[in-house]
């Protein structure tokens, strides 16, 4: 028979996670050790693993291996803390058999759930110890023979691939789990079957994303498993120090529970920062603010931000959300003023220093009639340039092997983010502002290397300053300059500021 070491594991966690005692297990195989005064050729190791965990009342096999019937002395469960029990082995004959061994058996069973405590827990006078104790003294199943044939004791090796995680999958970290000391063997089917076990109804196992190293060729002994319900992720999480195939699991979500936003020590962007750039803020709304990018594209380069320390648009209250919103479209009505369309980004990644990501919004106003051209023949659309830089943005990402998810530009922009949730979940992503409202997004799967200066590069080539990618290049010399680049902006955009607006 075939038993791999995950799918024994996987039993074995289910079993333990049942309330309760077991009544009947069932094998077609004998357990290796039942009995020493009885010869089985082909009595299993894994059965016996499983039966040493379940703890059964009767224990009743198959023939596999042995052409008669068997009835073991009653053996001795070890006490786990509510008491010790008993199980009765019997082994039946093949069915019909020449010999006329007994193949059926008749039990006279009430369930242990009804039955008394004293008589659940009686221990008859011819009671043994129980057969498989000292082997699981000697972990037993450490060394155990699976994926084995009759008489074949050779084990099977194989080598696990690479699982790269399914492309129609919306990521989400929190319906995930990171696992570490995964075993080189286990693959992708001894995953699922392990952790399926172990959330039952609670849900399935919908993604694994689990790497090779790029230099050593090896498979990462680490994964991300994603579940269709948190209620399942949250039971996967209670194998933590679980084995298998013999190495110890240890497993956490995928990311900690949000805190509330608070200003953040060392965050460039939280106003709260004695090193925050206070000089470059053009307009400071109730929960919002923009400010000129430090290492600007052009003089039209601003970044909406939150003023608590919130780590990209999905996690924003409905009142910075509508807020940032109205930034956006006062941004938008100014360039247009002066023969612009808006252009920007969002990128959301969790970054590790600082307090990680603070949401900032690139903005900018490039030319219209620089983009005229590009919107002939491919389309029209009511915003002038919409049309040439959503292509500008998709070949940039198609030279990646990326692409992206258009989302309609919609008057409600909490339904808009309920859009852009559906498509990115709890995960990291990249969004692109198009003239029109419209988003572009490309969710960011775990382990995926996406170029951090990708938006920068696309609007400095479509700004037509392609040289001016680097943020570093950009940067202006000085307070005094700073101060007259922002005094400059905040001149122009003075009428469409929507402080000036709601005064």
């Amino acid at each position: 028979m075939y038993f791999t070491k995950a799918a024994v594991d996987a039993l074995k966690t289910e079993i333990m996670n049942m309330e309760g005692d077991l009544d009947i297990l069932l094998t077609s195989e004998w357990p290796a050790g039942v009995d020493k005064k009885m010869s089985n050729p082909i009595a299993s190791r894994p059965i016996a693993e499983v039966a040493l965990v379940a703890r059964p009342r009767y224990h009743i096999s198959g023939p596999a291996g042995s052409a008669i019937y068997h009835q073991r002395l009653p053996y001795v469960n070890e006490d786990r803390g509510a008491g010790k029990h008993v199980t009765r082995f019997i082994g039946l004959a093949p069915v019909a058999n020449a010999e006329k061994q007994q193949w059926l058996q008749a039990l006279a069973l009430v369930p242990c759930a009804l039955m008394s405590e004293d008589r659940f827990r009686s221990i008859p006078a011819d009671a043994t110890a129980c057969p498989y104790a000292a082997q699981g003294s000697k972990r037993l199943g450490a060394h155990l023979e699976y994926d084995q044939q009759e008489g074949n004791a050779k084990r099977l090796k194989r080598m696990a691939a690479p699982s790269e995680g399914r492309r129609d999958i919306v990521k989400d970290k929190s319906k995930t789990i990171f696992v570490r000391n995964v075993p080189f063997a286990a693959t992708e089917e001894d995953i699922v079957a392990y952790f399926a076990a172990s959330v039952g109804t609670a849900g399935t196992v919908d993604d694994i994303v689990r790497k090779q190293n790029p230099e050593s060729g090896k498979l990462n002994t680490w994964c991300h498993i994603q579940f269709s319900t948190k209620s399942a992720m949250e039971r996967a999480c209670r194998l933590n120090d679980q084995e298998l195939m013999g190495r110890k699991l240890f497993i956490e979500p995928a990311i900690a529970p949000r805190k509330n936003a608070a200003p953040v020590d060392g965050c460039w962007f939280c106003l709260s920062n004695p090193n925050a750039d206070i000089h470059l803020v053009a307009s400071v709304g109730q929960e919002s603010y923009v400010v000129l990018d430090k290492g600007p594209i052009n003089d039209t380069h601003v970044l909406i931000l939150p003023i608590e320390h919130h780590a990209c648009s999905i996690d924003l209250p409905p009142s910075t959300l509508h807020e940032i919103a109205r930034y956006t479209s006062a941004l938008s009505s100014y360039f247009a003023s002066i023969g612009k369309v808006m252009v920007g980004f969002e990128r959301f990644m969790r970054l590790k220093k600082s307090g990680g990501n603070h949401l900032h919004v690139n903005i900018l106003g490039v030319d219209a009639k620089d983009l005229a051209t590009g919107d002939e023949g491919r389309g029209s659309d009511q915003t002038p340039g919409t049309s040439s830089i959503r292509i500008a943005f998709e070949d940039a990402a198609r030279k990646l092997g990326h692409t992206f998810i258009p989302v309609p530009v919609s008057s409600d922009v909490e339904a808009m983010r309920e859009n852009l949730r559906d498509i990115v979940g709890d995960g990291e992503y990249f969004s692109a502002i198009l003239p029109d409202g419209a988003r572009l997004v490309h969710p960011l799967s775990y382990g995926e290397r996406h170029p951090l200066s990708f938006g920068r590069e696309v609007l400095a080539s479509i700004a037509g300053v392609p040289q001016r990618a680097d943020w570093k290049v950009c940067k202006m010399v000085g307070a005094a300059e700073e101060e007259a680049a922002c005094a400059a902006f905040k001149a122009g955009f003075k009428r469409f500021d929507v402080n000036m607006i709601d005064g």
